[in-house]
């Protein structure tokens, strides 16, 4: 098993370890949707709770990415890659936020962090994907408020790990574009 595999094995059983029985209770969930700075302060063990739900629902949907592909007949390499791939980009925006983290901070941005990840749950195809991106950002913010980072520090957090992730993308889209456009303009001549 990788290093990453067990830090996250590990993320997901800390963050659940203060029950013995995880039970995710419907309506802080559901509360947690409607107002995640709000509900994420709502009980002492809220932050947890919800922390444990959202790399639980990141994890379903990165199975359920690979599950549509295979109904579909997209292929199933692909999908599982492209899962990996959004698992390997979450744990850097955690190396990101950890980064610029102060030493007393670290703890409650793992669970910013890991209750930002519930829009993935539904992020079944690419399309979806991108959309959760940009909500995880959202619900990253306001869980990392919600767990006592101050909020411009929750921004320029936010905005440090997604921005990064953002402009490599953008680039390698860019140079992929490129690529193209010089194989297909040096085949014309």
């Amino acid at each position: 098993m990788t290093k990453h595999m067990v830090a996250w094995r590990n993320l997901v059983q800390r963050s659940a370890a203060r029950k013995l029985h995880y039970h995710p209770r419907p309506a802080l969930m559901l509360a947690y949707v409607r107002a995640p700075e709000h509900a994420i302060r709502s009980t002492q063990e809220a932050p947890s709770r919800i922390a444990a739900f959202g790399a639980r629902a990141f994890l379903a949907g990165a199975l359920g990415l690979v599950a549509v592909s295979a109904i579909t007949g997209s292929d199933t390499t692909v999908a599982g890659t492209r899962a990996l791939t959004a698992v390997v980009w979450a744990f850097a925006r955690l190396g990101v936020m950890l980064f610029f983290a102060r030493g007393d901070q670290r703890a409650a941005i793992a669970t910013g962090w890991a209750a930002g990840l519930l829009p993935y749950l539904v992020g079944v195809t690419l399309g979806l994907r991108a959309v959760a991106f940009f909500i995880s950002a959202i619900y990253t913010d306001a869980a990392l408020t919600g767990v006592g980072i101050d909020r411009e520090r929750s921004h320029s957090l936010v905005v440090r790990a997604f921005g990064a992730q953002g402009i490599v993308v953008g680039a390698l889209w860019a140079a992929r574009a490129i690529i193209a456009a010089v194989v297909m303009l040096g085949a014309s001549f």
